[in-house]
């Protein structure tokens, strides 16, 4: 039976995070952009209402997203430091049975080893 192997770029991940959080604070700029009231000049009262309508609505899918996204950044540093630390600690359990198993144990106390 062959068993599972698992490859992660930690780098690449390290990079998403960065890439994740800085993309929601550019987003997070963008949308704090002051707009102003525009419905004044809609005209029409029923489409006034429905750019408020969808103006609240984008509010609430922007705060959405940049939560998302701060979440998925914060994911991916949870991931890689997993992985990392890991990764470190297979090679150190690794290392540590090599070496265990290279060395034979000592003799038992007051007897000689058969040669």
């Amino acid at each position: 039976m062959m068993g599972s192997h698992l490859r992660a770029d930690l780098k690449a991940i390290q990079d998403l995070t960065g890439t994740l959080h800085g993309l929601a604070q550019q987003l997070n700029e963008a949308f704090n952009y002051p707009v102003g009231d525009f419905t004044a000049e809609a005209g029409a009262a029923d489409l006034a209402g429905a750019l408020t309508e969808f103006s609240d609505n984008w509010t609430i899918r922007q705060a959405n997203l940049l939560s998302d996204l701060f979440d998925l950044g914060r994911v991916a540093e949870a991931v890689a430091g997993t992985l990392s630390s890991t990764d470190t600690d297979l090679a150190k359990a690794a290392t540590g049975a090599l070496t265990t198993a290279e060395t034979p144990p000592p003799p038992p106390h007051g007897r000689m080893m058969p040669r």
